[in-house]
């Protein structure tokens, strides 16, 4: 989403869009886009929950942590947005960029062709990509409870409010 960010901030377009993500997500992923001024919005797990709100955007991704994920696109939208700059060259960089999204699937194939285009596009190293951001270490614990439905979060499941 940065990188469509930039290629719209060079068009001078005004583009809604969004990173749709969950509680799950690290918290330096999220300082990551909050400095690149991407907007986001937290929902709970699964895609059934994020889809909805990606579709309220032009352009709108999901990700969790678990590799699930999408890349939605409103094409006549964009392409009214994008009308009196079809012919400039990020203009054309965009509309490929994001063509080869999988809408229907986290497409790990997809994902890893639009990472590749990044980097060519950048000149960005691996290395380089990989220093983006550093993840806050984390680790999932199973914890066996004897009742699981006492546990009540807030809409997006970031709080625990009950018990």
């Amino acid at each position: 989403m940065v990188y469509v960010k930039s290629l719209l901030t060079k068009l001078g377009v005004q583009v809604p869009h969004v990173m749709v993500n969950t509680a799950y997500t690290n918290s330096k992923a999220n300082i990551f886009l909050d400095k690149n001024e991407i907007n986001r919005k937290c929902v709970p797990t699964g895609v059934k929950n994020a889809h909805p709100v990606v579709m309220q955007y032009v352009i709108g991704a999901n990700d969790e942590p678990n590799g699930h994920g999408t890349v939605y696109v409103n094409w006549p939208e964009l392409n009214e947005l994008l009308k009196d700059k079809m012919d400039h060259y990020d203009c054309k960089k965009l509309i490929a960029f994001l063509r080869l999204t999988n809408l229907y699937v986290g497409d790990a194939i997809c994902n890893l062709l639009m990472i590749e285009a990044v980097l060519m596009d950048l000149g960005y190293s691996m290395a380089q990509f990989d220093r983006l951001y550093v993840e806050n270490p984390s680790r999932m614990w199973k914890i066996k409870v004897p009742d699981r439905s006492i546990f009540k979060t807030v809409w997006d499941e970031t709080r625990l409010v009950d018990p």
